[in-house]
């Protein structure tokens, strides 16, 4: 058999973000952290291609269990600087949520044999624009008339609400 091993990859070439403190932090999945991943936070990365990415999504929708998985991922680390895991929550917002998210994502595709990388890369995509296409259609709801009418009728029910409870306690309505 000619095929070559791959070499191992070196920390720097590791996926990785860095938290709002400028600190580095890399992601290497391994089959004993992915089962402990699994058993802590409920989430299967193994099934990542059967359940078509659903594990990843609930992360994006769930920063509490992406930090849950990003502290299992980063002890070691964490565990070298010193720091602890309500040091790096507080180093972490929304955007270094998503880029936390991108190089866990990455790490899965890197933790498959290279075979699957492909679709592996291919579902990666397909969620990034399926999120696209998901916020493209929200904006286009929240500036649509249809949403300036309804908030106008919450406005006009919660005025009224207000004048109400204004004239029943004996206030003086501005009305």
């Amino acid at each position: 058999m000619d095929e070559q091993m791959e070499t191992p990859r070196q920390p720097d070439e590791l996926p990785g973000f860095e938290d709002l403190e400028g600190r580095r932090w890399r992601i290497r999945l391994d089959v004993g952290l992915i089962e402990r991943i699994h058993q802590q936070t409920g989430l299967d990365f193994r099934r990542v291609l059967e359940d078509k990415g659903a594990a990843v999504l609930r992360l994006a929708d769930d920063p509490q269990k992406l930090c849950q998985v990003l502290d299992l991922c980063l002890e070691e680390q964490l565990e070298q600087s010193g720091l602890d895991k309500q040091q790096l929550a507080r180093a972490l917002d929304g955007d270094t949520l998503e880029a936390a998210t991108e190089a866990l994502m990455e790490a899965m595709v890197r933790f498959f044999p290279s075979r699957r990388r492909p679709l592996l890369r291919a579902l990666a995509e397909r969620m990034h624009t399926a999120e696209e296409e998901l916020i493209r259609r929200m904006m286009s709801k929240l500036e649509g008339e249809e949403m300036g009418r309804a908030i106008e009728r919450q406005a006009d029910r919660m005025d009224r609400e207000i004048s109400q409870a204004l004239r029943t306690s004996g206030g003086k309505s501005t009305e």
